[in-house]
């Protein structure tokens, strides 16, 4: 980071496996700075970095905001052209966007502009009973410029996507997940407790496979089928597929045919499967 003296507005907190990342500027609401924006790519790159991390939870200090988006105050008085603009932007953007593990935002209190997109990058989305959303850029004559539009639009709908972005309308955390915009609506109290169990739930599962399934989940909302389909053997590491052909070669009980010639050790088969989940569960 470029400043050495700043103080630190993201607290990072590891424990078996689970690593929560919390905005730390509660005075104004969690408003990102450019401070706050290198603090949160060295948080993220320092928990993908880490093999020992499984699963990120991110939130908000303080109970009444998970963040209130860009810090107005500094991007009005900051000199920069428009292309350094856009460039900046999508710098803040790409330490989600490029994250291999899984993320759950807890959402506390208010998610407004990019405090909403940062969460909209998340993969699954708890809410307290008193967190509220929007994307009100167009009351300040600017767009949602973070993936907005594109993120909220894949999570529920162009439609009311578009009623929240054109009316800058605030939901509330009913109305959200109605929407389906959160998947969990929880009092405030239940949060955290609710974000680590599923948090710990995943981490139950083989992380190679976890990290192939988000990924491919993600990518899959905006390619055709096919495409998709292709992937269930692309994704494959080849130190399985050289295992399972070894294991072809040698003769076996169940390569034997059974009377009337009939052979039920076909490639592909419950054999295969069990092997392809063996060497993930123990990577």
């Amino acid at each position: 980071m470029n400043d050495t003296t700043a103080p630190v507005t993201v607290r990072l907190e590891s424990h078996a496996g689970v690593t929560v990342v919390t905005l730390d500027r509660p005075e104004v609401h969690n408003a990102f700075d450019e401070c706050m924006r290198e603090h949160l790519a060295a948080a993220m790159a320092q928990a993908s970095a880490d093999p020992t991390i499984g699963v990120v939870v991110i939130t908000g200090a303080g109970p009444r905001a998970f963040s209130a988006g860009m810090d107005l105050r500094e991007f009005a008085a900051m000199p920069m052209s428009v292309t350094a603009r856009r460039r900046q932007r999508r710098a803040r953007a790409a330490p989600l966007t490029d994250f291999p593990k899984p993320v759950i935002a807890a959402v506390n209190g208010v998610a407004i502009g990019f405090g909403l997109e940062l969460a909209l990058q998340c993969d699954i989305l708890v809410a307290a009973t008193n967190a509220t959303f929007a994307l009100a850029e167009v009351r300040r004559g600017i767009i949602p410029g973070v993936g907005g539009t594109q993120h909220l639009a894949r999570r529920i709908g162009q439609g009311r996507a578009m009623e929240m972005i054109l009316t800058g309308r605030t939901v509330d955390a009913e109305l959200a997940q109605r929407y389906r915009l959160v998947e969990h609506v929880v009092p405030a109290e239940e949060l955290m407790a609710r974000a680590d169990a599923l948090a710990r739930e995943i981490l139950t599962n083989a992380p190679v496979a976890v990290q192939l399934a988000r990924g491919r989940s993600g990518a899959a909302s905006t390619c055709r089928w096919p495409t998709a389909c292709g992937w269930r053997t692309t994704s494959w590491p080849s130190q399985w597929a050289r295992k399972t052909r070894a294991k072809a070669r040698r003769p076996s009980r169940r390569s034997a045919p059974r009377a009337g010639g009939a052979n039920n050790a076909a490639p592909g088969g419950s054999a295969h499967r069990c092997q392809f989940f063996t060497y993930y569960k123990e990577t």
